[in-house]
């Protein structure tokens, strides 16, 4: 099951101590990465091994109360950073790591290797600060990334995480010269199952971002040497297409009764640019709550009349989530190719009094 529970802050200061992990690595454009960690050793050490030989990074902070009481919103003015130090590239399991890579612990998707992230233990200020260590690639935002849109997907389960401890995975964005941090997408892996999901962060690059340096990992940090691990899998990250859809084809306001049990059609255009029979119908999810598609089948045909064939799709309209006020609907999924695609529409609730 795919789960999107991510959540965005606003412009926040990042810690001018940490400014040099994050300057810009080259003016290059956003590009893919994947990783399933199959083809790499455990138990490595220290640089050059596998996570390092592929761009992992690290960086630490050392802070002197729990910055993250809220998993879900991190709140480092609660707390003071006594020190930082970084960036190194990463090792690869013991000695002297904050995470590798390790066997054992995958599902059927996972494979044989997953990776393995913790805090940083070798910190003997554990006895009495919280230790943020970071595990992270990263990648400069350029000119021809604005208006484009970037998913960060992976596979987690919880650990031996404990109390005292906490965990994250990130999209962050960190501006050049002032080193403040313009941007965070982030989801709390504290509170994951010990049982393996699939979990997505998506960032809008919008022309604030140009030139700023775009970092995507994970967080781990404890106190005390509680544990703090948490294992990752299945990596990707990969620009979103945008797609036209069209929410009740047939009508022109697109009225939406919440309280329905009814359906609701949407259909996903083909333009001149993107075929949307190249979509996989079994992937697309709709609404708020991520409805699935209602009918075993999807239909195909020419939704707005101009000779060419679009995908219509059906959806049970309480299972979307839309509710009263709402004034547009999103679809999503991916293409049989696995390029993920996003679509929103104008929605005008009724029936609401």
């Amino acid at each position: 099951m795919l789960h999107k529970n991510y959540y965005i802050t606003g412009l926040t200061a990042l810690v001018v101590s940490a400014a040099i992990a994050f300057a810009p690595s080259s003016s290059a454009a956003l590009t893919t990465y994947s990783q399933d960690f199959e083809a790499m050793t455990p138990l490595q050490g220290w640089p050059p091994n596998d996570l390092s030989d592929d761009g992992w990074k690290i960086f630490g902070f050392a802070w002197d109360a729990d910055p993250y009481t809220d998993p879900t919103y991190p709140n480092p003015s609660s707390a003071n950073i006594v020190f930082s130090y970084g960036p190194f590239d990463a090792a690869n399991g013991a000695p002297g790591s904050i995470q590798g890579v390790a066997t054992g612990e995958g599902g059927p998707d996972q494979g044989n290797v997953v990776l393995n992230k913790f805090s940083d233990y070798n910190n003997t200020a554990q006895d009495t600060l919280y230790i943020q260590a970071d595990t992270y690639q990263t990648q400069t935002i350029t000119a021809g990334d604005v208006g484009s849109l970037w998913r960060f997907t992976y596979d987690a389960k919880i650990g031996n995480l404990e109390a005292d401890s906490s965990a994250f995975a990130y999209i962050q964005t960190i501006a050049p010269i002032t080193f403040f941090q313009t941007a965070l997408v982030l989801n709390d892996s504290t509170n994951l199952p010990d049982t393996w999901g699939t979990y997505t962060l998506d960032l809008f690059i919008s022309p604030f971002l140009e030139g700023n340096s775009l970092l995507f990992g994970f967080s781990a940090t404890s106190t005390n040497y509680n544990g703090s691990a948490v294992f990752y899998d299945n990596l990707s990250f990969v620009k979103v297409f945008f797609v036209t859809i069209d929410i009740k084809p047939d009508s022109q306001t697109n009225n939406i009764n919440p309280g329905s049990k009814g359906v609701i059609a949407v259909s996903v255009l083909t333009s001149e640019d993107f075929d949307a029979l190249q979509v996989d119908p079994d992937t697309v999810l709709f609404g708020p709550a991520y409805a699935e598609k209602a009918h075993t089948q999807a239909h195909v045909e020419d939704v707005d009349n101009d000779g060419d064939m679009d995908l219509q799709l059906h959806f049970k309209t309480q299972e979307t989530g839309i509710q009263c006020g709402d004034t547009e609907a999103t679809l999503t999924g991916n293409t049989w190719g696995g390029t993920p695609i996003i679509g929103i529409d104008s929605v005008n609730t009724v029936g609401c009094e």
